[in-house]
């Protein structure tokens, strides 16, 4: 009899960033949070270790795009949307330190960036940030330690029709303990 068992191997995830972190909850951040800061973040349960590859934010909104705007509107968000990453306690810029405040800004940290129209007038903005092209490898996040990777929204979104954002990789489940 093995003593690996079917979680002792990696599997792949998806899981959306929400207030909670742990995917549950409202996945839209289309919402006003000017009144104070709101993360959106995932974190690995006590019992994994993430291995993220991508992150994929959406932008979408009724009204067509400009460079300068944010979504559909005419200028750019006040406070803006900063990239996080956690790491045994110590919080660090996520994407070298860059504040997200209209839709071009996104196009500094993204490898892949696209508008798309729907229909007529809806657009969506989508940004992947890869962490093999962006960093070089893997971004860890260890459960045990709390870390987490997220976006802090400082601003007025209510007005988008939809703000998503997920992050994909590789989940290990336990593996210090095959290490052991």
């Amino acid at each position: 009899m093995s003593k690996f068992r079917k979680e002792d191997f990696p599997d792949q995830f998806r899981q959306f960033m929400t207030v909670a972190g742990d995917g549950t909850g409202a996945i839209s951040m289309a919402n006003n949070y000017s009144a104070s800061a709101t993360a959106f973040f995932v974190q690995p349960s006590v019992d994994y270790v993430y291995l993220v590859g991508t992150v994929l934010i959406a932008v979408s909104d009724d009204a067509k795009f400009t460079q300068a705007g944010y979504g559909g509107a005419v200028g750019p968000l006040t406070n803006g949307i900063q990239g996080f990453i956690k790491k045994d306690g110590i919080e660090v810029d996520a994407f070298a330190g860059n504040t997200f405040k209209a839709n071009v800004d996104w196009y500094g940290v993204g490898s892949e960036v696209v508008v798309s129209t729907f229909d007529t007038t809806p657009q969506t903005l989508s940004v992947k940030f890869s962490a093999y092209i962006d960093t070089g490898g893997y971004i860890i996040l260890d459960g045990r330690s709390g870390d987490q990777i997220g976006l802090r929204i400082h601003d007025d979104l209510s007005g988008l029709v939809k703000q998503i954002a997920v992050v994909r990789g590789i989940r290990l489940y336990r593996p210090w303990s095959i290490l052991n």
